[in-house]
């Protein structure tokens, strides 16, 4: 066993969250099985990974650490509660022919019930591409959060000590202060843009400029984030 599932191991379960949704939006047919089955090479690509041999190996180990964590789960989706134990995937099969270009071979990953249950209810947000150049930790999260929070609408506000929390960081406020100063300095997220204010009100505002114009004429519609 190689131990939990890491930060990067989350790209692989993301990657294939994608692929899922984008197939059920397009109502195609093999979307009703709990198995997602991709090439490698693509996921590694799609990722900005490179496409050596070792990987090839990682994301084997990936799908090993997935397979073997395991999460207690009361969450709602799709409108049924489950108490369960659960893994975070429940079997995968990773298939390459050894004489063969590595680009031949594929991944077969099978999803615990309660996963894709939420994501045939569009339960869970679908991620610009650029999400995967993104390399800090905090980054990703930042993202993230805006992506849950300001959803369809252009803007969400947060605290900063509340976003601290959100963001799972045992940095100090302070510390946490210049972070979140320093990438919306940076201005690297794809999809929004950060504004760290007054009173440590820090807000995430959409790129869409014709979306966040539409907030100006009257007070704008602002998402708290709870």
């Amino acid at each position: 066993m190689l131990g939990r599932a890491t930060l990067h191991d989350k790209d692989v379960l993301i990657f294939i969250a994608s692929q899922l949704v984008a197939g059920l939006d397009r109502g195609l047919p093999d979307t009703n099985t709990r198995t997602v089955r991709f090439r490698a090479y693509d996921y590694l690509v799609a990722t900005g990974r490179g496409v050596s041999g070792a990987e090839y190996n990682a994301l084997r180990s990936s799908l090993e650490r997935l397979h073997g964590t395991t999460l207690t789960t009361n969450v709602r989706t799709g409108g049924i509660r489950i108490d369960d134990g659960i893994n975070l995937v429940n079997r995968w099969r990773m298939v390459t022919n050894e004489e063969a270009s590595l680009k031949s071979g594929f991944v077969e990953v099978e999803l615990s019930s309660w996963l894709y249950r939420a994501l045939c209810a569009f339960e869970v947000f679908t991620l610009n591409e650029a999400y995967f150049r993104l390399r800090k930790p905090l980054e990703r999260r930042l993202y993230e959060l805006a992506r849950k929070h300001c959803g369809h609408q252009a803007l969400a506000r947060i605290g900063l000590e509340l976003l601290r929390q959100k963001a799972g960081s045992k940095a100090t406020l302070k510390e946490f202060r210049r972070m979140v100063r320093a990438i919306a300095s940076a201005d690297n997220l794809p999809d929004y843009k950060i504004l760290l204010g007054e009173k440590d009100i820090v807000t995430f505002y959409t790129r869409n400029t014709a979306r966040l114009v539409q907030t100006l004429p009257g007070p704008p519609k602002l998402s708290a984030i709870a």
